[in-house]
């Protein structure tokens, strides 16, 4: 799994980070939900979890990463307006 989780990261990160930049605030908050989402991919594999389509699974859990975002944001932005 180590050579597959090097070459997977090292090829595909920037293709991965431009999946999910529309739904970032720029492209460090794109990187940082792909390297988020990579590092609980590594959780998730080392307690013997299988992920079959890596690519896709980084995509899928840096998108929700984002999305939780704009819900913490607009949460904040509701409280900030005195609108529970």
């Amino acid at each position: 799994m180590d050579d597959k989780w090097e070459a997977t990261l090292r090829d595909r990160f920037e293709e991965l980070v431009r999946a999910v930049s529309p739904a970032a605030l720029g492209v460090t908050d794109a990187e940082d939900a792909v390297q988020d989402a990579f590092t609980r991919a590594w959780e998730r594999i080392s307690r013997g979890h299988e992920i079959d389509d890596l690519p896709a699974w980084v995509v899928t859990v840096a998108l929700n990463r984002l999305r939780s975002g704009w819900r913490r944001r607009a949460t904040a932005r509701r409280k900030l307006r005195g609108r529970p």
